[in-house]
């Protein structure tokens, strides 16, 4: 109501006023210490749709650049890589951020774990569902019925029980990348596609083509699952 009896000229000041503050918070934009990726990117996405709603805007670079200049030093090489080795000008905004969520699994992997509270840790694992008791927030290899069934062990040789523990691992990875980027198709089914603009359709077509990717990476991770437990069943049964 306020805005409404302003002039445009006072409107115009307001705007501008609020414009400069917003972009000034984008500007200062980095990651806080302890800060999860997820959570960093759900801070820098409100920032983006504040400055979208004044009608400022920004190419896709600068948005994956800032990301990249903003994370914490113990993301630096991981930064350096993602510069030598990706062509961030066709790079996604979501495919980044998918990649980053994956090095951070890692991170948590081989840091202490006193390094990270328990409350992360079960955030971190929330969306993992074990492939032995179907139940969530642990992989196949920790799982307490696996280690219940002893007998189950002599049928795996040291190779297939890392090979399976490895698998874990990477369909954790998998999961995680899916995680985010099913979280960006959400949001960006929000932002209307124009079919009469090809860099619209452009875009759209390269971030349906980044969904289709993970999508068919975990398929094939859930095939391969069914295909060993089947394996694993079968060689069971022959023992009883």
């Amino acid at each position: 109501m306020m805005l409404c009896a302003l002039s445009e000229k006072e409107y115009s000041k307001v705007k501008r006023n609020k414009l400069s503050l917003v972009n000034r918070k984008y500007e200062l934009f980095s990651m806080e210490e302890n800060e999860d990726i997820q959570c960093m990117f759900g801070c820098f996405q409100a920032n983006l749709n504040e400055l979208r709603s004044l009608g400022r805007t920004y190419d896709n670079y600068d948005h994956i650049d800032k990301i990249l200049r903003s994370i914490s030093r113990n993301w630096r090489p991981q930064v350096t890589v993602l510069r030598d080795l990706k062509n961030l000008d066709s790079m996604s905004l979501w495919k980044l951020v998918a990649t980053l969520k994956v090095h951070e699994q890692e991170l948590y992997r081989e840091a202490p774990q006193e390094e990270y509270p328990e409350t992360r840790r079960k955030k971190t694992k929330s969306f993992i569902v074990c492939n032995e008791c179907k139940k969530p927030e642990h992989f196949k290899s920790e799982c307490p019925d696996l280690e219940k069934n002893q007998d189950m062990k002599k049928f795996f040789s040291t190779k297939e029980k890392k090979g399976l523990m490895k698998e874990d691992d990477e369909e954790a990875n998998i999961w995680m990348m899916a995680d985010i980027t099913f979280e960006g198709f959400e949001l960006y089914q929000k932002d209307e596609v124009n079919f009469d603009d090809p860099k619209s359709l452009r875009k759209a077509y390269h971030e349906l083509l980044s969904y289709s990717y993970i999508v068919s990476k975990a398929y094939k991770n859930l095939r391969r699952d069914f295909k060993n437990l089947s394996q694993g069943h079968l060689k069971l049964e022959k023992t009883l």
